[in-house]
């Protein structure tokens, strides 16, 4: 009798000990699975989102800093596995817009995103495209340009949007703050992420601008109309700024032109 108590206290404390034993695995798998790092959010396998940094979006001042900042912790820059390729136009390019393509020439690119395009970035972006014989396989937004050829960044790029100066500051010769604050954070955003879910090139249509609110979101946009010619672009867009002290909010300096039948936008 006395043989069999000492034998089940025997396995008892042997089946204690496993428990034990298993217990402890447990705890230490639920550690390191604790500590195993996230899945990244952003694919790359497509390629990077180029983003050119022009006039008013350098890292200049704090207010550029922390917009920098910000891109970087929501997306990543390439040189730590995230999706934005960044280009500075003054420190990477040494101010010379023409060094844009052999720059980006052996990466592997989704799309291009072009803020405050400096001045003949349009030429560059059409030698790109004629170094593809069907056309450059990828998007090119042009968000808050300073190029003042209208028609050439039209011509290069599969989106333009800006903000449309009311009739006071264009005569009264201002410009409209374009640089980063927390509306075109927002709207650059929201660029970045449409953008990486785009497979195709967007044609050039009047249907653009229902792409175009994805960037936007609820703003009011609408199509740019030449000043001299009352014709409107597919694929440049315009939306209203900031209220400034100062500014002539209410009445932008196409208000009150009547497009032509033939280019009514509602049908």
């Amino acid at each position: 009798m006395k043989i069999k108590n000492t034998i089940l206290k025997m396995l008892m404390i042997m089946a204690a000990v496993i428990i034990t034993g298993c217990s402890k695995t447990d705890k230490k798998n639920t550690s390191v699975q604790a500590q195993e790092p996230a899945e990244p959010e952003w694919n790359t396998d497509d390629g990077y989102i180029c983003i050119l940094f022009g006039h008013g979006f350098e890292e200049d001042s704090e207010k550029e800093t922390v917009f920098l900042n910000r891109l970087e912790e929501k997306f990543g820059f390439e040189e730590n596995g995230g999706l934005i390729l960044p280009v500075f136009y003054e420190k990477d390019l040494n101010s010379r817009i023409w060094n844009f393509s052999d720059y980006i020439s052996d990466k592997k690119i989704k799309g291009i995103i072009i803020l405050g395009a400096p001045a003949n970035t349009h030429k560059v972006l059409s030698s790109i495209q004629d170094s593809y014989e069907e056309g450059i396989p990828y998007n090119i937004f042009s968000l808050f340009p300073t190029d003042n050829s209208i028609l050439g960044q039209e011509m290069t790029s599969n989106i333009v949007l800006e903000y449309e100066l009311s009739i006071q500051d264009e005569t009264e010769g201002r410009d409209v703050d374009q640089g980063p604050n927390e509306e075109t954070t927002e709207i650059i955003i929201n660029a970045i992420k449409y953008m990486s879910t785009l497979n195709e090139v967007l044609p050039v249509s009047w249907d653009l601008i229902e792409n175009v609110k994805h960037i936007t979101g609820t703003r009011t946009v609408r199509h740019y109309v030449d000043s001299i010619a009352p014709i409107p672009s597919m694929n440049h867009f315009l939306i209203k700024a900031p209220v400034t002290e100062g500014s002539d909010s209410e009445q932008s300096k196409n208000d009150g032109e009547v497009l032509p039948e033939e280019f009514d936008l509602e049908l």
